[in-house]
């Protein structure tokens, strides 16, 4: 249907890139975007500094979790804080995975649960044991600039560990520990 592809010809084709092809660092931030856009007052850490906890606000962040953030700011993908009656009450953190519909291979990719490093896995377990509400957001790319976002609440048990070139397979006895 779309074999040809058409361009002005003032572009450059060697300037012409494919989102596809990108890698999935590019579509991970992109997926992390969108689920930003979709939470209330979602931030993602790799855009704030750790600073920004400090900052005057017309709420008071509780102690435990600001050291929480500070501990793992480059770890999470994007937190929210619930706030009520001008004080943070809770904590929202989200872990975010991309996959593609419009590849074929997708239907193969999906049979396996997503990766997750051990670090992100023991910051989400150790937000769970503090009573923080830890959500897994799921955004499929589409054909045609479509996408579908899921939320879902985080369970370890839905993800794989993948450092580096070795996968393991989460033991229920790694899921607390911190």
């Amino acid at each position: 249907m779309f074999n040809e592809k058409r361009y002005p010809s003032w572009m450059d084709p060697k300037l012409i890139h494919n989102l596809k092809n990108q890698g999935s660092t590019l579509k991970g931030d992109i997926a992390e975007v969108i689920v930003q856009h979709k939470i209330n007052f979602g931030h993602r850490p790799r855009e704030v500094s750790p600073t920004f906890l400090d900052e005057i606000r017309n709420y008071e962040i509780p102690q435990t979790i600001k050291d929480f953030l500070r501990k793992h700011w480059y770890t999470i993908d994007i937190f929210a804080f619930v706030v009520e009656n001008g004080k943070v009450t809770n904590l929202e953190i989200y872990e975010v995975k991309c996959t593609n519909l419009y590849d074929p291979s997708y239907v193969q990719q999906h049979r396996f649960k997503p990766k997750i490093t051990s670090n992100s896995l023991l910051a989400y377990s150790e937000g769970m044991a503090l009573g923080f509400k830890v959500k897994f957001a799921e955004v499929i790319f589409l054909d045609f600039w479509e996408y579908y976002i899921c939320f879902k609440k985080f369970n370890p048990d839905d993800f794989y560990i993948y450092d580096g070139s070795t996968q393991k397979y989460l033991k229920k006895s790694t899921v607390r520990r911190f």
